[in-house]
């Protein structure tokens, strides 16, 4: 028993080891006193009073202590509150840093990048003497007059050239200081400009001479120093003589381009010759062309002309103004097979994206060679839309889409265009005759036609109303032709040099004369002329029909429909020759592709109708 005991109830060691543990003697013996008072306190009132009281006084303890834990709870949510918004704030103000340091460093990019890039034309405040500048000549008086002055030679040679931009150097700016410097932002990019960009600036100075009069001196960068004197009260006359020369200096191919579009040709001539010696490789091309367009006003030779351009082609060859200019040149010149070769570098009209950068213009002597009209026309129309309604050239639009709508056979729209013009002008007259005349002519009445388009060719007859262009002659010469008159005819069209309809009316001269192995050697070299141009097939695909030459006749339009395939006329002939063989269903077919060509032809529509009737 005793071993027993010994086994399975531990010392009094032990058990006050465990004890010590598991609660403090305190704790110990007010739990035996609280177990001694509930196991007594059912028998003893006294006691059952004193155990409540006691455990009331527990009851306290423990809400005390909630209530403690309950503030410390409070405490410490606070306190991660705190902590949480402490770690917000930091990473805002990380991120506003940040960005603040990416927006300086982008500002500062752009700076650099603006400074690189800055190739303006910058006037500074001119001195002037106090006197002056009592009066209101102030240096920046004078500096914007100067200033204005580049702006009107800017405008008045406006162009797809694109020349340095204005501006002036004494413009208000915000201060915006960099810190512990004093130094402002405008300053640092002005700085940056000076250094690493291109600017021009231009300044000088007004003094007074003892004569009354005064001097103006304007000077620059990259050109020498040059005096206009002048009465005192003509100083803005002065200040533009040298606002001219120093934009020649710094934009000759823009100030050329200005003296060309002013009438002053001698002087462009003179200038673009001595501006080549010293002028940029990029301003070469467009000095080059605005010679050219000198000369042109000037009367010289159209040979001369052309080579000019010639010469700016060679430098750009994109350079589509000069292009257009020189195949205008090279057809005036009867070198038609050569104009249109110049023209196949242009991108195509109906592309994508569309060639913006190709002025619509550009594109006109291609459109007039291969006889797409329509294309022609609404290039006349979109030159016209962005050029103030008139047009890019000296005479209007709406004239040459009054002439491009009677070749449409639309006289109504023709008649309509012109009423928009003044009809006393010498090229409304002149175009006014020529929508008569035609008119007449597709109504056979030959004799009324003849006197309009002779009345069209007079007026034109003014060099100074075709700009070299010859091509009116042929429309002269064949209504004269028409009209039996074949002496006159002859003459004309022989007047007319060696473009492709000239010859192939003289072709058809011979043929109405009976003497077709001549007519036909005629035709033949209309084509050689300009083998790429649709015109000289049409005249021998013609000639061919009348003369019953089936065969060759529909070879030849096929040749002119592939080389002008939106030009009516091939297409209708080609309807003519098929029905003449019975072949309706295929006539029907061109008269319809003629139709669509020139959609306001209404006999067409007669022509396609009767053949599907026989089919």
């Amino acid at each position: 028993m005793s071993r027993h005991e010994n086994l399975t109830r531990p010392s009094e060691a032990e058990t006050q080891d465990e004890n010590a543990e598991a609660l403090p003697p305190i704790a110990e013996a007010d739990a035996a006193a609280m177990a001694l008072a509930m196991a007594q306190s059912p028998h003893d009132a006294t006691l059952a009073a004193r155990a409540t009281a006691y455990f009331e006084q527990q009851t306290k303890y423990v809400h005390t202590l909630l209530e403690h834990l309950h503030e410390q709870r409070s405490v410490q949510i606070g306190l991660l509150e705190l902590r949480r918004v402490s770690e917000r704030l930091r990473l805002i103000t990380q991120a506003v840093v940040s960005i603040a340091a990416v927006l300086v460093l982008s500002y500062g990019v752009v700076l650099v990048a603006q400074a690189v890039g800055a190739r303006a034309l910058v006037v500074q405040p001119l001195a002037t003497p106090p006197d002056l500048a009592a009066s209101g000549l102030t240096p920046i008086a004078l500096g914007n007059a100067v200033l204005d002055s580049f702006e009107r030679l800017r405008e008045s040679a406006r162009s797809n050239y694109s020349g340095r931009n204005l501006a002036n150097g004494w413009a208000d700016e915000l201060r915006l200081e960099v810190p512990d410097t004093g130094i402002s932002l405008g300053e640092v990019a002005r700085l940056l400009r000076r250094k690493l960009g291109h600017d021009t600036l231009v300044g000088g100075d007004l003094v007074e001479n003892d004569d009354g009069s005064v001097t103006l001196t304007i000077r620059g960068d990259g050109f020498l120093a040059r005096s206009f004197t002048g009465p005192a009260h003509a100083w803005q006359h002065l200040a533009t003589q040298a606002t001219e020369y120093a934009y020649g200096a710094v934009e000759p191919a823009l100030y050329a381009i200005y003296l060309t579009r002013q009438g002053r040709g001698a002087e462009a001539i003179a200038f673009c010759r001595t501006a080549i010696l010293t002028a940029k490789p990029r301003d070469l091309p467009y000095l080059y062309n605005a010679w050219a367009v000198a000369l042109n006003e000037s009367g010289a030779p159209v040979a001369q002309q052309l080579a000019m351009e010639q010469r700016a082609i060679a430098l750009k060859p994109h350079y589509w103004i000069a292009i257009g200019n020189a195949m205008l040149d090279a057809r005036n010149l009867g070198q038609e097979e050569l104009a249109f070769r110049m023209g196949k570098v242009l991108p195509p009209q109906q592309s994508n994206p569309a060639p913006d950068d190709v002025p619509t213009n550009a594109y006109t002597v291609l459109d007039v060679m291969t006889y797409d009209l329509r294309d022609l026309r609404q290039g006349m129309i979109a030159d016209a839309e962005a050029h103030g309604g008139f047009g890019s050239t000296e005479l209007a639009d709406d004239a040459n889409i009054a002439q491009t709508d009677v070749d449409l056979h639309d006289p109504a729209d023709a008649r309509l265009r012109l009423l928009s013009l003044d009809p006393k002008d010498p090229y409304t007259r002149a175009v006014t005759a020529y929508v008569d005349g035609v008119i007449a002519e597709q109504a056979g009445q030959f004799a009324t036609a003849e006197d309009r388009l002779d009345l069209y060719g007079s007026i034109l007859d003014d060099p100074t109303m075709n700009a070299g262009d010859k091509s009116y002659l042929c429309d002269v010469g064949r209504a004269e032709m028409l009209a039996n008159d074949t002496a006159r005819a002859l003459a004309t069209l022989t007047a007319g040099g060696r473009l492709v309809d000239c010859w192939r009316y003289r072709a058809d001269l011979l043929d109405r004369q009976g003497n077709w192995p001549a007519a036909r050697a005629q035709y033949q070299a209309a084509i050689a002329l300009a083998p790429d141009l649709p015109s000289g097939y049409y005249g021998f695909g013609l000639a061919l029909f009348r003369h019953q030459n089936w065969r060759g006749a529909l070879a030849a339009l096929h040749q002119a429909i592939r080389r002008g395939p939106d030009w009516a006329e091939p297409r209708a002939a080609l309807g003519d020759v098929l029905a003449a063989r019975h072949r309706w269903r295929a006539a029907a077919n061109a008269y319809a592709a003629a139709s669509r060509a020139a959609p306001a032809w209404s006999d067409l529509t007669k022509k396609r109708d009767a053949a599907l009737a026989r089919e």
